[in-house]
């Protein structure tokens, strides 16, 4: 695809956005019972890790109605799981060995 593949690693990287509440203006967000949104914890998970074992080095998560960070200080609308989620998919990223790039 890329005729100096050298080159273009030295100059750019791959990186994923995920967006926590998907479509949430018609298919809702559920604070209360996680299970019944677009992205269930579980779900979020698995999309987080392949989204992390394939990234070189970020993925970044968007929400528009869960707030990681409040003013307050704490999360708001933001169900704990998904919490556990991201963090579970980060360490099960993390004990992926690395492979090397295709030559």
């Amino acid at each position: 695809m890329v005729a100096d593949r050298e080159r273009y690693r030295r100059f750019f990287s791959i990186s994923f956005g995920l967006w926590l509440d998907y479509d949430w203006r018609k298919a809702g967000w559920n604070a209360d019972d996680p299970d019944k949104n677009v992205h269930t914890p579980a779900k979020f998970e698995a999309i987080a890790r392949a989204a992390l074992e394939t990234a070189d080095e970020y993925v970044w998560v968007y929400s528009e109605t869960p707030r990681w960070w409040t003013p307050e200080g704490g999360p708001s609308k933001l169900p704990a799981a998904y919490d556990r989620a991201l963090r579970a998919a980060r360490h099960a990223a993390n004990a992926v060995p690395a492979t090397s790039p295709a030559k």
